[in-house]
């Protein structure tokens, strides 16, 4: 149990030792610092196997090769505050079940007083024999105080009388010897056994008229013993209740009980029995250790909605890239064909999208990426590195023909740039036909049921009236 609890705080400090020195600003960079143990040349080394586009959608504030080591940090953070998130809540279960265990340094327990209750004590056992050694929790039951001899007499008095109340009431209902007590051993001897057997069932078919017997009663308590008769009256058998009951059950299953329109349970036999009926609810016993498992389990839920969160969110992004792409390249063209260099134009679409994303508050990755082209050839990276890299964080082929284009053009001089660009927007403007093409299909797939729905409902307003009328 110690062990346990030293993992789990050891898993929590490391998280917090991990949070204050990421210094994290968003939740993705919150869970990205909790994977801040792995090595760094094990980061590298998965990174190249990092589908980068998802890391771009989490880390769009970062550069390339940081986005995505960021990203291989983010799942491991992710399963390591999962796992640590289901040990405390698994052992913080098994903890509220099981009550704090007494533990003591001392090798005698004291007993309860007599007549308390037993006591139950978890200890924990150590045995070692020269270099073995064994270590386990064993429960402990500490019987009570043996009783004096006035405590005996009152003991065996109080099962006397409890025995006789017994033959006097209660024996020729259910047929069988008194219970023991709790520190009371009853056994009873039948004087003639063709009444009553030894297990004390009563020979109803030997017995036709009233008759009286013995029975020998020996109480036995604390090594003292008692010995008493009962003088029994017993009479030819009548029906008991259970056989009342049996019997009404028996006309129930018959049909006796069956009406036109309902089954009417009986409120009081022709015997005079008076029924009380309740409905009982089904329930089904939960298993414990099931229910440990889906409680460790609950924590990992939100990991798994959060990758399709991920999924969804890299969908949406390439989606507005393809849509905001033909724009782009339209705007780009018209600059070039207006005398503008292609650094001129570039400035110039940065500045037109800077004004625009502050006075309608929108934010587009496509031209968010320009942005960072821009600023990167500010801090020293040449055109044609910056617009590579541009292409290599949007990680889509026709960024990357354009981008592609571009960079030959600053480097060569091509004076063709503007019929290679024409080409690539008259495919663009294809490319995003087709998306629209496509997602009208999805449309019209995704209303296909609610239609089939509204068919149903529509012909069974109609056939209704057919169906009333008809007689069988």
């Amino acid at each position: 149990m110690r062990i346990w609890i030293g993992i789990i705080l050891v898993g929590w400090c490391s998280l917090f030792l991990m949070w204050i020195c990421g210094r994290p600003k968003s939740l993705p960079q919150l869970i990205a610092a909790a994977g801040l143990f792995l090595p760094g040349r094990y980061v590298r080394r998965q990174a190249v196997r990092v589908q980068s586009e998802k890391a771009w959608t989490l880390f769009e504030e970062q550069e390339s090769e940081e986005a995505v080591r960021s990203y291989v940090r983010f799942w491991w953070g992710l399963w390591y505050c999962g796992m640590v998130v289901a040990a405390t809540i698994c052992f913080g279960a098994m903890r509220l079940e099981r009550l704090q265990p007494e533990t003591t340094e001392t090798v005698s327990l004291a007993r309860p007083e007599f007549g308390a209750e037993d006591r139950n004590v978890v200890m924990e056992l150590e045995a070692k024999d020269g270099n073995d050694r064994i270590q386990d929790t064993v429960r402990i039951h500490i019987p009570s105080k043996a009783p004096s001899e006035a405590e005996i007499k009152r003991i065996m008095d109080a099962a006397e009388g409890r025995v006789r109340q017994y033959f006097d009431t209660e024996y020729l209902q259910r047929e069988t010897w008194p219970e023991d007590g709790t520190s009371v051993q009853i056994l009873c001897f039948p004087e003639d056994l063709s009444w009553i057997d030894a297990h004390g069932t009563i020979l109803w078919e030997q017995i036709k008229a009233s008759v009286d017997t013995q029975i020998r009663v020996l109480l036995s308590a604390y090594g003292k013993e008692r010995a008493f008769e009962i003088r029994l009256h017993i009479d030819p058998k009548q029906e008991t209740l259970d056989e009342k009951v049996s019997h009404m059950l028996e006309r129930m299953e018959d049909g006796a009980y069956v009406t036109e329109d309902a089954l009417s349970l009986p409120a009081e036999d022709r015997d005079g029995v008076r029924y009380t009926w309740k409905p009982v609810e089904q329930r089904q016993p939960t298993d414990p250790k099931m229910y440990y498992v889906w409680v460790g389990l609950l924590p990992f839920l939100p990991i798994v909605l959060y990758q399709y969160k991920i999924r969804q969110k890299t969908v949406e992004r390439r989606q507005r890239i393809y849509r905001s792409y033909p724009d782009m390249l339209n705007q780009f063209m018209i600059l070039l064909g207006s005398g503008m260099s292609i650094m001129k134009a570039w400035e110039k679409m940065d500045a037109d999208y800077r004004s625009k994303k502050k006075r309608d508050h929108i934010q587009d990755p496509l031209y968010e990426e320009m942005l960072r082209a821009e600023n990167r050839m500010r801090t020293g990276y040449s055109f044609g590195e910056a617009v590579r890299l541009m292409a290599e964080h949007l990680k889509i082929r026709e960024i990357r023909q354009f981008a592609s284009i571009l960079a030959a053009s600053w480097k060569r001089g091509d004076e063709h740039v503007l019929l290679h660009l024409k080409d690539l927007h008259d495919r663009s403007w294809e490319i995003r036909k087709n998306q629209a093409r496509k997602a009208s299909e999805e449309a019209d797939t995704k209303l296909l049921l609610p239609l089939m729905m509204m068919l149903i409902v529509v012909i069974i307003i109609v056939l209704s009236p057919a169906l009333m009328t008809m007689t069988v």
